[in-house]
């Protein structure tokens, strides 16, 4: 596996930052890299759960569907029992996101035009999410006392 084609986004990962301010220190980095290397790790804990779907068409589309519902009865993300779900867009390419933060995100797109059928013969229902939105840091948490701004001036 490519540690560097994931994409990890949840709302731990920025306990990465923890209350460590930007600086240049190396012994900074690597407490920071230690921190990544832990989080990481924990998806492959034994005890970890994590529920993989693979989608091909989310790299034509740029959207993901999320099941919530099939045949009337609760389904997909709904009854989840992950801790994590992971995202298959391509050989180079996947996602990892925390369930309760992509059951988050999902929320707001309830009731809307995304929320659609789908499946076999149209029988379940679910989102049909912008992958963007596993990216967006309007759901990550980050520490109260941790300031962004030096990464936002170098935009």
């Amino acid at each position: 596996m490519n540690i560097e084609s994931f994409i990890f986004t949840s709302m731990e990962i920025f306990s990465i930052l923890n209350v460590m301010e930007y600086n240049n220190d190396f012994s900074h980095d690597l407490e920071l890299g230690n921190e990544g290397e832990r989080l990481i790790g924990e998806l492959f804990d034994a005890k970890t759960k994590i529920e993989v779907k693979t989608d091909l068409k989310a790299y034509l589309t740029g959207n993901l569907y999320i099941e919530y519902e099939c045949r009337g009865k609760k389904s997909g993300i709904a009854k989840s029992k992950a801790d994590y779900w992971a995202f298959v867009v391509s050989p180079d390419h996947r996602y990892f996101i925390k369930t309760e933060t992509l059951k988050l995100i999902c929320r707001k797109y309830l009731n809307t035009g995304r929320d659609v059928p789908g499946g076999d013969s149209n029988s379940s229902k679910g989102i049909l999410l912008p992958m963007s939105e596993l990216t967006n840091t309007d759901y990550m948490n980050f520490p109260p006392n941790v300031s962004l701004d030096h990464v936002r001036k170098e935009e």
